[in-house]
């Protein structure tokens, strides 16, 4: 089941997807690992390597990445991705489409979180 955007604002006003009700967690997870599905699908295709030769991560470990690398800035600095994603959704653009971004998408300067260290 892929989130909604009740599920992603959820995560957000909750800091954690540990701190979601379960069938939020759930959503999330799943999708995080679906992600991880793709990437690693793309890294055996590109190496020539037979599908499913390399481990998947269970869902929670998936997640579990994933929202860790949401809480950091960019790699030129600036806002935390988490915070990028929820800066373009306020700023009119489509939810979905956001989210998709998240897997390459340009993140410009802003504010944090405010979220603690190690609340995942």
């Amino acid at each position: 089941m892929a989130p909604t955007w009740q599920d992603w604002a959820e995560w957000k006003s909750r800091c954690a997807a540990g701190r979601c009700p379960p069938e939020v967690r759930h959503a999330l997870h799943g999708f995080a690992r679906s992600r991880f599905a793709t990437y690693r699908e793309r890294f055996e295709r590109r190496r020539g390597m037979a599908p499913g030769q390399t481990l998947l991560p269970e869902a929670r470990e998936c997640w579990h990445r994933f929202e860790s690398r949401l809480g950091v800035p960019g790699p030129r600095g600036g806002m935390p991705t988490k915070d990028w994603i929820f800066a373009r959704v306020r700023a009119g653009a489509d939810a979905p489409v956001v989210l998709h971004a998240t897997a390459g998408g340009h993140r410009n300067g802003g504010t944090s979180t405010g979220c603690r260290r190690g609340s995942t």
